[in-house]
């Protein structure tokens, strides 16, 4: 029973600090695939989520209800924006930066709504985060295991079968 142990403390989730967390960099999941559609109030950002892959998935998805196909979700023009900024180059603040002057709201307003909406999409695996370590924080400098995130998020299977709710910006539209 020791290998458990050490699995499960291995698997532990790593609690961030205020400051690590704003510095992270949000990727976008390579797997997904996006395009710009006219939306109600401007341009909409319409990802195509890839139906989850691996040598369990046949035997799961009866039990799990799990897609055969690729959804569709497209996101609210606020949404698409966002979307766009996670670039893998923008930390959350500096996305927060920019909607505030975009958006003219306020830093706290945004910085709220925006955390609470790329929290959304990493659950959803739409996105993954690079977070830098103490030393690449005081410099700046682009974080060594950005790549390693991108790799991450690459061919991650989604958690979520169904369509997505109407929750900060992603409105869930089968085609």
């Amino acid at each position: 029973m020791e290998w458990l142990d050490s699995f499960l403390l291995s698997r532990k989730r790593r609690h961030l600090s205020r400051e690590q967390s704003l510095a992270a960099v949000p990727v976008r999941n390579q797997a997904i695939e996006w395009d710009e559609v006219d939306g109600e109030t401007g341009p909409e950002a319409l990802l195509t989520v890839p139906p989850p892959q691996g040598k369990w998935i046949p035997v799961l998805r009866p039990l799990l209800v799990l897609p055969k196909e690729p959804r569709k979700v497209q996101l609210d023009s606020l949404g698409s924006e966002v979307w766009r900024l996670c670039d893998g180059e923008r930390t959350v603040n500096g996305i927060c930066d920019e909607l505030c002057a975009r958006y003219r709201l306020s830093h706290r307003e945004a910085m709220l709504s925006l955390t609470t909406y790329l929290r959304q999409l990493g659950k959803r695996g739409l996105i993954g985060f690079a977070v830098p370590t103490d030393d690449q924080q005081e410099g700046r400098a682009e974080p060594s295991n950005t790549q390693e995130a991108r790799e991450s998020t690459e061919n991650k299977p989604m958690s979520r079968s169904g369509g997505s709710r109407n929750n900060g910006g992603a409105r869930g539209r089968r085609r």
